[in-house]
């Protein structure tokens, strides 16, 4: 996933290049954005919600301070489960009478399987540098960008605990919860869009990749972006 995203921005950077000189942006200054987009990846589809502030230096170079929210993200797997330390939890257990069963008959299980079902959400907080390349035209910019920061990863595990020899009763659930806070990297980029004065709008695609003890968390990010540059 990440290695398509790179491949995306060095398409576009090259595409800018040429046009570098044909452009060139009058102010530097401060800038506020707000994101509204999804995440794909690690954790399912999503929604999620940022916020940055940046600075521009130069026409072409500037700083971002980037914060991200994305909730709703669903960790399942089979064969595997990562919270409170618990790296390995092997599959449901499913009990025969001969190994391996007869032909043609099921048997019931005695002990019916426990099903683990992992949520959680994600806050990161980056520093990223960004590069700026003007287009043939007056409005459009394209931008690249890269840092890393740290953030937060929640996990929420329900465990559905089964009822021997398949008893008519309620399945009792029991819930863990667990955070860590590691080292974040991102890279990115977009497309902006002047539409009044200071005021844009922008396309704009990352890849963040989150560092954990047991598991990385890999996800990719696509958002519209409204800023503001004073």
């Amino acid at each position: 996933m990440g290695y398509l995203i790179f491949t995306f921005l060095l398409v576009i950077g090259g595409c800018c290049v040429p046009t570098a000189h044909a452009q060139t942006s009058s102010t530097s200054g401060a800038r506020l954005s707000a994101t509204v987009g999804g995440s794909f990846g690690d954790g399912g589809t999503t929604a999620e919600v940022g916020a940055s502030a940046g600075y521009r230096f130069t026409p072409w170079v500037g700083v971002e301070f980037d914060l991200a929210y994305i909730p709703n993200l669903t960790f399942d797997r089979r064969d595997i489960v990562t919270i409170q330390g618990l790296d390995h939890i092997p599959p449901p257990l499913v009990a025969s009478v001969f190994p391996g069963g007869l032909p043609g008959i099921v048997f019931p299980s005695i002990f019916p399987p426990i099903n683990f079902h992992e949520t959680g959400r994600i806050l990161a907080f980056t520093t990223n540098f960004v590069g700026e390349f003007p287009t043939g035209a007056d409005r459009l910019r394209v931008y690249v960008l890269g840092g890393g920061g740290v953030a937060n990863v929640e996990h929420k595990l329900a465990i559905d605990i089964g009822r021997p020899l398949s008893i008519p009763m309620g399945r009792p659930t029991r819930m863990a919860t667990a955070s860590q806070t590691g080292l974040a990297l991102t890279t990115g980029g977009g497309v902006e869009a002047t539409i009044w004065k200071g005021l844009a709008v922008a396309a704009d695609v990352r890849y963040l990749r989150v560092f954990e003890d047991v598991r990385d968390v890999d996800i990719a990010r696509v958002a519209a972006r409204l800023s503001y540059r004073f």
